[in-house]
């Protein structure tokens, strides 16, 4: 109880999870606006229904507008750690960058361009008279390119992740150098038991210690086994977020026509588990 609470303070104190938190419910609200019958249910049938329905209705799109513009005020300088981010993938990588180093460049530095136009655009978002500094037509061009910039940087993310999953299967497919020793090493031993002429102690300890490294190697494989599968389901479950989080940018650009609805599913179940990620991190950081 004690460590969970820890982990709740940990969560509700980092931006990151607030900004994701307001998300979710941005997702929620969009659903129920959506879905005219989903928003019924909230409201009992009665001679009045139709005008609590409209003014709910207007309740959460407001509240969306608000959602949309407090997470956007959260996320203000965050285009600073996106382009660092990039900045270090390209140092780490050195002079020769492979496919996947290259694409998680590309969607680092996209990321910082969508972050940056967003922050540009912050002002104008506000609606405040006198604070616009694009006005409503340029802003508007500007989030669009946002909204593009975003969606490369998604689908970059994905490759990048692909290009890692298949690395990690071809590297458990081929067995490794030591492997290749094992059949020899017992050949060698069923000539020595044949032969003899050899004391029988020396013959106990070698075989016992070549059981002991046999066995080591065994638990290292079984290990580096289980850290390749977790890490495989890891960038899995990051690809599958990052494709649904496509559908955002995509509707906005006009490049898909996704229902509203739609599209507010895949954003609360993205939200969803970035959440869950986040409550895990902090959890472990707490122990």
């Amino acid at each position: 109880m004690a460590k969970t609470v820890d982990t709740f303070i940990a969560f509700g104190a980092d931006i990151f999870a607030l900004e994701r938190m307001m998300r979710l419910l941005q997702a929620i609200a969009l659903i129920l606006t959506s879905y005219a019958s989903l928003l019924a249910l909230l409201h009992p049938p009665s001679a009045g229904a139709a005008a609590q329905h409209l003014a709910t209705r207007a309740t959460l799109l407001a509240l969306q507008d608000w959602l949309n513009v407090t997470r956007r005020s959260l996320r203000t300088f965050w285009f600073l750690r996106a382009f660092d981010s990039s900045y270090a993938r390209f140092r780490q990588a050195g002079p020769l960058l492979g496919a996947e180093a290259l694409l998680d460049v590309v969607a680092g530095s996209l990321l910082g361009v969508f972050g940056l136009l967003e922050t540009a655009t912050l002002p104008d978002m506000l609606g405040i008279p006198g604070l616009a500094v694009f006005g409503p037509d340029a802003a508007r061009r500007l989030n669009e390119q946002a909204q593009l910039c975003w969606l490369l940087a998604l689908l970059a993310a994905v490759l990048a992740a692909g290009v890692r999953v298949c690395q990690l299967w071809a590297e458990r497919a081929v067995p490794a150098a030591a492997d290749f020793g094992e059949g020899k090493e017992e050949e060698e031993e069923e000539e020595e038991d044949e032969k003899g002429g050899r004391d029988d102690l020396v013959k106990k300890k070698k075989k016992k210690k070549k059981r002991g490294v046999q066995e080591k190697r065994r638990r290292d494989k079984e290990e580096a086994a289980r850290k390749t599968k977790a890490e495989i389901a890891v960038l899995t479950v990051k690809m599958v977020n990052d494709t649904l989080d496509m559908v955002i940018p995509a509707n906005f650009c006009g490049w898909s026509n996704f229902h509203p609805g739609q599209v507010g599913v895949a954003m609360a179940v993205t939200s969803w588990i970035t959440l869950r990620d986040h409550w895990e991190r902090c959890g472990r950081a707490v122990q």
